[in-house]
């Protein structure tokens, strides 16, 4: 496999970063009685089933449009307060970001640039501003500045820890969610957020003030898990991709939805992953999961080499059957 888990999630540091997950629910879980009931942050429907709980948190899933989102869940007020003193956001930020970042660069984030580099060229859009929203440590602004592809680079970030890693960096930041911006001296022509969407607490707003900030006919590109990928299909509940900080979860169908109903057209959609097959293949060596009952997916595992994964991967990828999902919109 060309990408591993451990490249950009080292093994070696799990143990901190569970330690800094436990502080974290011990929070949300405090302010547990102040949770809201929600209709489907996709489509709006009222109509929903249980899906599963997880730490103590339930999840439903929509019989509409298939999302799964936490049902009840923290208002705004109280998600803003708890991703700006995560543990969790800091420790990734000392830790897992410095020791993966290389790999990041080269894997994740130069590969995004060049894509919407194209895109703009492809559309026609221009390249005078670009904002991140949930910049994180800055690593996509800084590829994007390197490029010399825009004019001026902007992050949006409400974790102060990743916000002061971004400023140390050069970058320009505004330590803030999407929602409480609103002193921008100029409209974006492009808006990025990559795994973002799925911790907030009313994504149609979300969209909303992401498009309140973006000009006529300019370029949104999103991405997210894909709750119908493989890897979050295989390993169920126990996926790391389903905690109690992902709250949507989308699929292709239901993220269409979302970014259709809040003003913006849809260009494409895909599921570009290149995990899923390293993710369970791990969980199957390590007996985390088990494939008795399925003797294809026990065949393929047993007797797995490079080449077979490497092209199930692509498969995957191309299918949009991968747990890693991007969507690109235009402005109307």
């Amino acid at each position: 496999m060309k990408l591993k888990v451990d490249d950009i999630r080292p093994l070696a540091l799990d143990e901190g970063k569970q330690k800094a997950i436990e502080e974290d629910l011990e929070r949300l879980y405090i302010k547990k009685e102040s949770f809201i009931e929600v209709d489907c942050p996709a489509c709006s429907s009222s109509n929903s089933v249980f899906e599963f709980e997880k730490y103590g948190f339930t999840f439903e899933r929509c019989t509409n449009c298939q999302t799964v989102y936490m049902n009840p869940r923290a208002t705004p007020e109280i998600l803003d307060e708890f991703y700006s003193r995560s543990r969790l956001y800091a420790y990734w930020d000392k830790y897992i970001f410095p020791s993966s970042r290389a790999a990041r660069m080269e894997n994740i984030f130069k590969p995004r640039v060049e894509y919407i580099n194209d895109l703009c060229i492809k559309e026609n859009i221009p390249k005078d501003l670009i904002i991140e929203i949930g910049s994180a440590s800055g690593m996509f602004c800084e590829e994007a500045m390197k490029s010399n592809y825009f004019r001026r680079v902007l992050g949006i970030e409400p974790s102060s820890d990743q916000a002061e890693t971004s400023r140390s960096f050069g970058l320009e930041v505004i330590e803030s969610s999407i929602e409480n911006v609103n002193d921008l001296n100029e409209t974006a022509d492009v808006i990025v957020s990559f795994e973002t969407i799925e911790h907030i607490s009313s994504p149609s707003s979300f969209i909303k003030s992401a498009c309140n900030i973006l000009k006529k006919q300019g370029l949104m590109i999103l991405t997210c898990p894909n709750y119908l990928g493989f890897d979050i299909l295989c390993m169920g509940k126990n996926s790391d991709s389903l905690d109690a900080e992902h709250i949507n979860m989308f699929n292709p169908k239901s993220i269409s939805l979302l970014v259709e109903n809040s003003g913006f057209s849809v260009i494409e959609i895909s599921t570009p992953g290149k995990l899923d097959v390293d993710i369970v293949r791990n969980s199957y060596l390590s007996n985390d999961i088990s494939f008795k009952e399925n003797g294809f997916m026990e065949y393929m595992f047993r007797h797995a080499d490079e080449d077979r994964m490497n092209n199930f991967q692509e498969f995957l990828s191309k299918n949009l059957l991968s747990s890693h999902m991007m969507i690109a919109a235009k402005k109307l």
